[in-house]
């Protein structure tokens, strides 16, 4: 069956749980409180044996399904979480999905974590099989609109009341960045600041939290040095260490360096394939070389080796020409 996001709640109190869980989403906020509620659920119906598998285009897929068809040394009931969210699932592995769709374990759950739903996955055999066995998840954020009742909802489930101003000042400081506008959340419950919370008050909170991660800067680099450049000022600003900016920049040119070597755009999350195919385009693999003797020339600034200010040659480095 196919299930809403809103309607788990119900789904877990009024049901008996399913044997199979696809949450679908690029959305970690939501997926990770999707799974987390289910899994909380599945522990107090006694399936307390809880096996993770974390899967890459590396992963041997057989001895995954090994580990998932061995015995339980305990005999208990079993809880498997297998997260398949940054890679495509292949013909072969669709085909043991399937089976294990038509033939499911008893006292064992299984959760399986994909990447967002689109058309094309949804025309998989071995999905429809896993729905008309289990319940599929899709999860989808809010739309810009809907952020704002977003907002105030998870406000109120940490007894915090914000004013109109403060939820929309909210909504676009952190531009849609659900993991960042919770925990900006999170850090007013904590302080126990009297409601309502005014723009103002959220103003002086905002100047302190954190709104991008370095990932972030390094993911839009290429792809949009505008936004890179607002990102890495903000970075700036709030006093990263630019040691770790400097890290994600080296990681992310390597990474599209090799995938332009050797083909592998399994080395990125799967929301990201599309972009890194027209980086492919319009980049070759010396584009990435240049970068990263750019990169070697900001780590000796970092170091005092050679004078300068590593936040300018960042930005320098972003605007290299192609």
């Amino acid at each position: 069956m196919r299930l809403p996001g809103y309607q788990l709640d119900r789904h877990l109190q009024s049901k008996q749980l399913a044997p199979i869980y696809v949450i679908s989403s690029d959305e970690l906020l939501l997926k990770q409180e999707v799974c987390a509620a289910i899994r909380n659920k599945a522990n107090h119906a006694g399936f307390t044996e809880y096996q993770r598998f974390f899967i890459n285009a590396e992963t041997d897929w057989e001895s995954v399904f090994n580990a998932i068809y061995s015995v339980s040394l305990f005999q208990t009931k079993r809880f498997l979480d297998v997260d398949a969210t940054d890679i495509n699932i292949l013909q072969t592995t669709g085909k043991r999905l399937e089976n294990y769709a038509q033939h499911p374990l008893p006292d064992s759950i299984l959760l399986l974590r994909l990447s967002k739903l689109d058309k094309k996955l949804e025309k998989k055999s071995w999905l429809q099989a896993l729905e008309k066995t289990g319940v599929v998840i899709p999860l989808w954020p809010p739309f810009r609109n809907a952020l704002p009742q977003w907002i105030s909802q998870r406000a109120k489930s940490h007894q915090l009341t914000l004013t109109t101003t403060a939820i929309n000042l909210l909504a676009a400081s952190t531009e849609g960045n659900l993991s960042a506008t919770a925990q900006t959340l999170e850090k007013l419950a904590l302080m126990q600041l009297p409601n309502p919370i005014d723009e103002q008050v959220l103003a002086s909170v905002l100047t302190e939290a954190t709104q991008f991660t370095i990932f972030d800067f390094a993911e839009n680099m290429l792809e949009n040095p505008a936004r890179a450049l607002c990102i890495l000022d903000s970075l700036c600003a709030e006093g990263v260490e630019p040691t770790l900016v400097l890290w994600a920049i080296t990681r992310e040119l390597r990474m599209l360096a090799t995938c332009t070597q050797e083909q592998r755009i399994m080395l990125f999350p799967a929301r990201r394939h599309t972009g890194v195919q027209r980086l492919l385009k319009k980049y070759c693999v010396q584009d990435y070389w240049q970068r990263l003797l750019a990169a070697a020339h900001i780590d000796r600034i970092i170091k005092g080796v050679e004078p300068g200010d590593p936040w300018e040659a960042m930005a320098k480095l972003i605007q290299l020409p192609s």
